[in-house]
């Protein structure tokens, strides 16, 4: 393998495992905030479309797109990933972020958790083999001789 193709496969490699840890991140947070200042309300159904994901479920992910009003009488609209296909008309019950108003996820859906977990484990295992690969590269004698001495 060529230098050049080294360093193009290097490239990919970290922006992949930036990819994926801040996605992991991302989904952290906002599992934390539907955790710590969630609410529950009912939400109308507008309008529902599959999406190219799938489900390990069903086999089909549907993006809902729910109205909703929060405790102040102010009005959301916001997308969510559903296993299930809804009509528009139906309501649903979810839960949002008092802070975050346009946070919001069905009440009992565990695919984001299930998603998080997926990723975390993803970004441990990108971090122990990074480690891994920069201690093999240090403990190998072409290391020391590519370093300059003064």
């Amino acid at each position: 393998m060529s230098k050049i193709e080294k360093i193009l496969l290097l490239v990919v490699a970290i922006f992949f495992s930036f990819e994926i840890i801040g996605t992991t991140l991302y989904d952290a947070k906002l599992l934390f905030i539907l955790s710590r200042y969630s609410e529950e309300t009912f939400a109308t159904v507008i309008d529902s479309k599959e999406s190219i994901f799938s489900s390990r479920k069903t086999g089909e992910v549907y993006i809902l797109t729910v109205i909703y009003t929060d405790k102040h009488n102010k009005t959301y609209i916001t997308n969510i990933r559903s296993d299930y296909h809804l009509s528009p008309g139906n309501t649903i019950k979810i839960i949002y972020s008092k802070f975050f108003p346009k946070v919001a996820d069905i009440k009992g859906n565990h695919s984001r958790k299930f998603e998080f977990y997926c990723y975390l484990f993803l970004s441990f295992m990108i971090i122990i083999t990074a480690i891994y690969y920069y201690r093999k590269s240090k403990s190998t004698p072409d290391y020391w001789k590519s370093k300059k001495r003064y």
